[in-house]
């Protein structure tokens, strides 16, 4: 089950954990017209704040990308998305969200609750 401010119109919702950590990783596809929406309730964040961004992938799964970018990829591993912070309701403000600009997939990275 994703967290409560999942849209309810996400599919192919996949939700991985960390046990040890409590770091949760999401990944869902959302029209763009229900993406507008979650992104109004999100804060954008400039590129130079994007780069500073660690986030971790989850183990053995090939699907996540090797890191951010809101640019053109100098490394095609890169995702190209748009990215936002949460806002901190509903969102968690320590939640990272990137919107592939390529496609409807949203990756969702939440370190801890």
């Amino acid at each position: 089950m994703g967290p409560e401010w999942l849209p309810p119109d996400a599919t192919d919702v996949d939700l991985r954990y960390d046990l040890d950590t409590n770091y949760r990783w999401l990944n869902f596809r959302l029209a763009p017209e229900a993406a507008i929406r979650l992104q109004q309730q999100l804060r954008p964040l400039e590129e130079q704040k994007v780069l500073q961004l660690t986030l971790r992938r989850p183990r053995g799964d090939g699907r996540w990308p090797d890191g951010l970018i809101q640019l053109q990829p100098a490394n095609d591993a890169a995702l190209n998305a748009r990215v936002f912070a949460g806002n901190g309701t509903p969102v968690p403000r320590s939640t990272s969200v990137a919107f592939e600009r390529e496609s409807k997939a949203v990756y969702v990275w939440i370190p801890h609750d």
